[in-house]
């Protein structure tokens, strides 16, 4: 049984005392986040974009749209895109390291986390890929996709000798059923990020532990369903291939 309320109930108990470090982590995040996006920023601002949009000009507006280098744009996201992968697994790993025991956490647990980044890459560019070409179909396919592949950042942390093919597949086992469950657990955090966006993202320092805190509470229940119930075995688990 999926149960959010539970869920959100124990990682708020779980954060309690131990908020330090998460916060820290996300400070740490944010910063990586916009120094990365400084020359995607730097490159837009360039032509005046956001200039001529507040000032209405649509002509100006276009034209300079149309003069922009598509490739350097992708390239730009591309590299954010790569650096959040990244930023994930370090933040999955403290918070299943938080998930595991009621002791207090060190920064240096999170900084642990970043020595998966390659691993982070691969997986998120497996993911990014498969739900791509799923929402090549149709919108839904593809947001249906994003939960089925939801855990594979988790499975990955959990089991460092799984490969990132392998935590696809387990995590389209573990969700079989789920993936509404799912939705509804991130669509119940919508007030939560929307205070982040009008607070400039001040608020994230409480919201995103509480949320990834949540999300691994729901992991964990996924997991020993799935291997409780028969869809997975423990060998299934630790076999690497």
């Amino acid at each position: 049984m999926f149960d959010r309320p539970k869920y959100k109930d124990f990682a708020r108990i779980q954060l309690r005392s131990r908020w330090t470090v998460p916060v820290m982590s996300v400070l740490v995040s944010l910063i990586f986040l916009r120094v990365f996006n400084i020359p995607l920023n730097l490159y837009i601002d360039s032509f005046k974009i956001r200039e001529y949009l507040m000032q209405g000009d649509i002509e100006n507006y276009v034209n300079a749209f149309l003069e922009m280098n598509p490739m350097v744009i992708y390239g730009l996201a591309f590299i954010v895109m790569l650096v959040s992968f990244v930023l994930e697994m370090a933040s999955v790993h403290l918070y299943l390291k938080m998930s595991r025991s009621p002791d207090p956490v060190v920064f240096g647990d999170y900084v642990e986390g970043y020595s998966s980044w390659w691993k982070a890459i691969r997986c998120g560019l497996w993911n990014f890929l498969f739900t791509f070409l799923w929402s090549l179909l149709l919108f839904i396919p593809g947001l249906i996709k994003i939960f089925s592949y939801s855990q594979m950042f988790y499975l990955l942390d959990e089991f460092p000798g799984m490969t990132v093919r392998k935590s696809m597949k387990i995590s389209m086992k573990i969700t079989k059923g789920h993936k509404m469950d799912l939705f509804i657990l991130d669509l119940s955090f919508f007030g939560w990020f929307f205070l982040e966006v009008i607070t400039g993202s001040f608020a994230a320092f409480f919201v995103r532990p509480y949320y990834y805190m949540t999300k691994i509470n729901a992991y964990h229940a996924l997991l020993k369903e799935a291997v409780e119930t028969g869809k997975i075995s423990v060998e299934e688990l630790r076999n690497e291939k």
